[in-house]
């Protein structure tokens, strides 16, 4: 009779304990399904705000009656505008969009405010010749208007110099230096080192000015394409020298 008891017993509480195992399972799958909600919801929370602060407009500074306008150049120039990080994960400066650059330039020849430009080389990245020209004619209607423009720098290279040389004033570093390479054109031909491997180019030109197969056809520049490239600097009048690498073509 006993062990009867103790197998209807058995049977009876086998599946109680089930039941009390799958319910205290579901209880920690909840609570571990609704701690991870309140940490996704407070994570969003935190993003959300961070998202608003940086992306709040700063309060437009207070300009006194007379000031320098201080023009840092330590970002790339852009022509088109760049969409600004919200959250940036390093503190690379952000693009320069050029057309404000000369916006802003433009209305400080114009604003009474301005006393003068002090102009920042230190860290300036470079940018292309055309868009040096154009920020070198804006600084120049600077001056035309009255504001003396002040460029320094730790060291200058070319395009730098370039930049401040329009500049009323121009400060160096004692300890730094000015690199002036100048400006040259120095193409590359292949045509020698094509023949000692046996290859030949066949190229078909139309028109007298065609030079892109030159490089292949040729040891050295054509005259019609001597007479295509600039001799000079439209915006400071330097004279352009031009040199064909003959020795880097036969190595």
């Amino acid at each position: 009779m006993k062990p009867l008891i103790l197998l209807f017993k058995a049977l009876l509480l086998w599946p109680i304990r089930l039941i009390a195992r799958l319910l205290a399972v579901l209880e920690w799958i909840g609570r571990a399904v609704l701690g991870a909600v309140a940490l996704g919801v407070g994570v969003a929370v935190v993003v959300a705000l961070l998202f608003a602060w940086h992306a709040a407009p700063p309060a437009a500074p207070v300009l006194p009656s007379r000031f320098v306008l201080a023009l840092t150049l330590d970002a790339p120039l852009t022509e088109t505008p760049s969409l600004e990080t919200p959250l940036p994960l390093w503190d690379d400066p952000q693009p320069i969009h050029f057309g404000t650059l000369l916006t802003t330039l433009d209305n400080a020849a114009e604003d009474p405010r301005v006393a003068a430009v002090a102009l920042d080389l230190s860290r300036f990245p470079g940018a292309s010749y055309a868009q040096l020209a154009e920020l070198r004619d804006a600084l120049g209607r600077l001056r035309q208007a009255g504001k003396p423009v002040f460029a320094f720098a730790d060291r200058y290279d070319q395009k730098s110099y370039f930049l401040a040389s329009v500049a009323d004033t121009v400060t160096l570093d004692p300890e730094g230096f000015v690199l002036l390479p100048g400006l040259a054109l120095e193409p590359t031909y292949f045509k020698a080192a094509l023949d000692r491997v046996g290859i030949t180019v066949y190229a078909f030109r139309a028109g007298r000015y065609k030079s892109f197969v030159e490089p292949f056809t040729r040891t050295s520049m054509s005259e019609s394409e001597k007479a295509r490239q600039p001799t000079s600097c439209s915006a400071c009048g330097a004279r352009f020298a031009t040199r064909s690498l003959r020795h880097a073509s036969a190595r």
